[in-house]
């Protein structure tokens, strides 16, 4: 009866490719592993298209910013740059200003 007394490399090796499925799970929003392999696939397939398209998205914006004004150019740009629009309250990053009355409709405004 002799114990082991080196690794197996086929099971280093086994451990080694399921932690990288579980990494993989958790970086494509599945860190439970709720999705089937045929799902994970499709979702890993979904995730590269939707990033595809904004990705071309974001190069169309980049190309046509060049030829807008402000605010519209401020507001593309931030977009680009922050992946949303800034905070801006008083109306002054993006030249709107308030007027307190937003609120009502175009009829009841000029009543």
């Amino acid at each position: 009866m002799s114990a082991k007394t080196s690794k197996d490399p086929a099971d280093s090796s086994e451990f080694s490719l399921l932690g990288l499925i579980a990494d993989i799970r958790a970086a494509v929003g599945d860190p439970e592993g709720k999705l089937m392999q045929s799902e994970l696939v499709e979702h890993c397939r979904t995730l590269h298209h939707s990033a595809e398209r904004n990705s071309a998205r974001l190069r169309l914006l980049s190309r046509v910013q060049k030829h807008l004004r402000d605010p519209e150019r401020q507001l593309v740009c931030d977009i680009i740059a922050n992946g949303q629009l800034l905070p801006d309250p008083s109306g002054q990053r993006y030249g709107f200003s308030t007027t307190g009355q937003e609120h009502l409709s175009k009829n009841s405004a000029k009543t």
